[in-house]
């Protein structure tokens, strides 16, 4: 269990490793100290690198070496990374652009195949296996040719494979489903899996797989257990869980109000609203879905990702109910999946739009300590 470091603001590889030194190592301390270990238990950490800073680490020994030592020395145990992000990710509009380039642009190929390596390198010994999520194959109004961004992931895949062979760590490239891209479902993504198998070699199989990140699927109004052994089913790899929360409220006048403190201008809202005949409309942001007319009955959910500790105060709510669920705990279990992050994301935006006081750091070690009840770790 780990959180995603993708929280904190930071693009070059200088940036990232002092990230790791200064707060990873803090939020480390603070959960050891919360549930009474050691200081010699290994935190695992989720790293977030850009493909810049991917590359850089890829090519600089000295900067291994010195993110080699800090994790040594503060027992931090690298085990996924997110190469969702391209590039710039915190302080500027990301909005649609966080999807590009998309996997029909060739520099996804370098991109993953850099931040399969540089975790390849950082993981320790009883790491044999970790996991890189990766974005969806693209943005849907993009129009893009699926078929490119599948050749694309393949090649990718392939060069999975020699890190594999050369430094014996096996990482899994999880692609990530989210609301408005291709895929963005459970039956989406799915058939892209399979799909990528059908047109690889199946040596290549082992290293595909999906990241379910909960809050995404819950804006889908998916049910979270029915998804997990959907994957299994279909026999797919789930890389690794991400355990995240988004915003609901019932489409009325009080639920808009309250939804409508959280439009702003960085990340993009993806919201479904729920119809009381059970039909899903989508909306790409959400200032779109508000600028609708209210309907009695239907249920709003908007892709904003808030702690997972948060419940939500009438009228608005938190999916974060869903992760109580004792039969997605089951299928979590079933499905032999190790790895999870808790992904919030959006702490920053989240405390302007909320009001809220709370800080980071502890904040971060409050919702790792609810997503190991959560999940039965």
């Amino acid at each position: 269990m780990t959180y995603c470091m993708n929280v904190h603001p930071g693009e070059t590889l200088g940036e990232q490793i002092d990230n790791v030194e200064k707060l990873a190592s803090a939020v480390a301390d603070s959960f050891r100290a919360s549930n009474s270990l050691p200081a010699s238990y290994e935190f695992g950490l989720g790293l977030r690198f850009g493909a810049n800073a991917a590359a850089e680490f890829v090519s600089r020994p000295d900067a291994r070496k010195r993110l080699q030592a800090i994790c040594e020395r503060m027992h931090l145990a690298p085990f996924t990374m997110n190469a969702f992000p391209f590039g710039v990710f915190h302080g500027a509009q990301v909005k649609e652009e966080v999807y590009r380039p998309t996997w029909t642009d060739p520099a996804r190929i370098k991109y993953s195949a850099d931040a399969a390596m540089s975790l390849a390198l950082l993981a320790p010994r009883n790491i044999t296996c970790g996991s890189v999520s990766t974005s969806p194959l693209t943005y849907k109004t993009f129009n893009e040719d699926i078929g490119v961004a599948i050749r694309n992931f393949i090649k990718a895949l392939e060069k999975i494979q020699k890190i594999h062979e050369t430094t014996g760590k096996r990482i899994i490239l999880s692609i990530e489903p989210e609301p408005g891209c291709y895929p963005e479902t459970t039956a989406e993504t799915i058939d892209v899996v399979n799909r990528i198998k059908e047109e690889s070699d199946e040596s290549l199989h082992p290293y595909v797989g999906v990241c379910l990140d909960t809050a995404h699927l819950a804006v889908e109004f998916e049910n979270l257990a029915e998804s997990v052994r959907r994957f299994m089913a279909a026999g797919i790899i789930i890389g690794k869980f991400q355990i995240s929360a988004a915003l609901e409220c019932n489409d009325n006048a009080a639920g808009r109000e309250a939804l409508a403190r959280y439009v702003e201008k960085t990340y993009l809202h993806q919201t479904v609203r729920k119809m009381p005949d059970g039909e899903l409309q989508f909306f790409g942001d959400l200032p779109a879905a508000l600028a609708t007319e209210a309907v009695d009955g239907a249920v709003l959910r908007s892709h904003f990702h808030v702690p997972i500790f948060e419940e939500g105060a009438l009228p608005l709510r938190s999916t974060s109910a869903l992760l109580h669920d004792p039969d997605f705990a089951a299928a979590v279990r079933e499905s032999g999946c190790k790895q999870f992050e808790v992904e919030t994301y959006t702490w920053n935006v989240w405390r302007e739009c909320s009001g809220s006081a709370d800080e980071v750091i502890p904040g971060i070690v409050r919702e790792l300590d609810v997503a190991k009840k959560m999940m039965s770790l």
